[in-house]
């Protein structure tokens, strides 16, 4: 297994190891498979072509009603125009398949490094993190690869309940549902790379039935907005998860688990927190930012908890600000174009 920029090549992977990590992997944005043992030279527009030409296309194209998804990324080649690239290899597509008034899309990637031309298969037309259930959202909503991004670096297995009360859509408890119960995040599709030489009904049905081992873990969420609770059980019922989890409206202070007689052992708080625009400063005053009293709140209770906490904020000086003493940033990332960090905190 080796790094090369952002992509992890993991080489001789059999078959069922390939259609696990499209099954299992939560993190991951794209799986894709290169075509070419070699890479093509090709320095001109005619000769890219020609050699696309003599590719055995219908060898790795079984359907002949197909619509095709071409990405082109060139670095450091003569060709560097990437729709004349795309064009031309959308047009030797065209003599191996007709294009599909519906249905799935192959999706493919042509990489030009030096002049020479690799392309990819991708197990999928559209981003992983689409894991299927998350049609409806809130305001700001978290992508579910950060969700489960965040779940995993926090530990999560290692909790008796886990709660998000500023829950919005749904997506980190469903998340978080969905991992301790067992299901991989790639259950809710159909078997990738369709209408190609990879493509395998019968080993996907069979991979997903099985199911991981769990333990019991409750979850929870709740938002203090009837709507997005309302999303947020749409979401539940589509990602087969609505009977893992419960989800609530009301302020977050006033959730059954933060109060001390019923709190349960060994909680996890986990929550994307309000950021950007929302923690402008205030108007009436220069100095004081619009969203301390709430990061007061939040600490006062993960103080009196006692819980371990793991948050979502572009802010970490507001928490600190706010009497957090003990905190850890676990990754950052940047989230809509804003940096954003998460940070492990206890009492």
């Amino acid at each position: 297994m080796t790094l090369r920029g952002n992509r992890v090549h993991v080489p001789n992977m059999t078959h069922t190891q390939l259609f696990e990590c499209c099954l299992r992997l939560g993190c991951a944005t794209q799986i894709s498979v290169p075509l070419l043992d070699n890479p093509l030279q090709c320095r001109g527009f005619a000769e890219l072509e020609r050699k696309l030409q003599h590719l055995p296309w219908k060898k790795w194209i079984l359907n002949e009603k197909l619509s095709f998804q071409v990405q082109v990324s060139c670095q450091k080649s003569r060709l560097y125009h990437t729709t004349a690239i795309t064009e031309r290899i959308k047009r030797v597509l065209s003599t191996v398949s007709s294009p599909a008034d519906e249905g799935p899309v192959v999706a493919l990637q042509a990489q030009l490094h030096r002049d020479h031309l690799q392309l990819y298969l991708n197990a999928r037309s559209f981003p992983l993190h689409q894991r299927g259930y998350r049609l409806e959202t809130g305001k700001a909503p978290l992508r579910e690869d950060l969700a489960y991004a965040m779940l995993w670096s926090a530990g999560l297995h290692s909790f008796d309940a886990v709660l998000d009360p500023f829950c919005g859509s749904g997506t980190l408890v469903l998340e978080a549902a969905a991992m301790v119960n067992g299901l991989p995040p790639g259950r809710l599709h159909d078997a990738p790379f369709y209408g190609t030489f990879l493509q395998n009904d019968k080993l996907w049905a069979t991979l997903k039935e099985k199911r991981d081992p769990c333990r019991p873990v409750h979850v929870a969420g709740s938002d203090r907005d009837a709507g997005v609770i309302e999303s947020a059980q749409a979401n539940a019922v589509r990602a087969g998860v609505d009977d893992l989890v419960t989800l609530q409206q009301g302020a977050f202070s006033s959730h059954p688990w933060l109060s001390s007689d019923l709190r349960p052992r060994n909680l996890l708080w986990i929550s994307n927190l309000p950021f950007g625009k929302r923690t402008t400063t205030s108007r009436r005053s220069g100095r004081v930012p619009a969203l301390l009293p709430l990061y007061q709140k939040i600490v006062q209770h993960i103080h009196e908890t006692t819980c371990r906490a793991v948050l979502l904020t572009d802010n970490q000086s507001l928490l600190r600000r706010c009497g957090i003493l003990n905190e850890k940033e676990l990754f950052h990332f940047s989230h809509g174009g804003i940096p954003v960090s998460v940070v492990r905190v206890h009492s």
